[in-house]
């Protein structure tokens, strides 16, 4: 896969903008897709978007 941008960023900021993106950080916790995956449903379920 080839990609291009015109500015790049150390990380994707969340709604507040205090911090890293909740869904970034999951990311970063494991190599594993499945608790990735569960960790999001998990947040997306708190916030009441599922």
């Amino acid at each position: 896969m080839i990609l291009e941008y015109d500015e790049s960023a150390p990380y994707i900021i969340n709604r507040d903008k205090t911090g890293m993106c909740p869904v970034e950080t999951l990311s970063l916790k494991t190599n594993d897709i499945d608790e990735l995956k569960s960790g999001i449903k998990n947040f997306l379920e708190s916030i009441g978007l599922l």
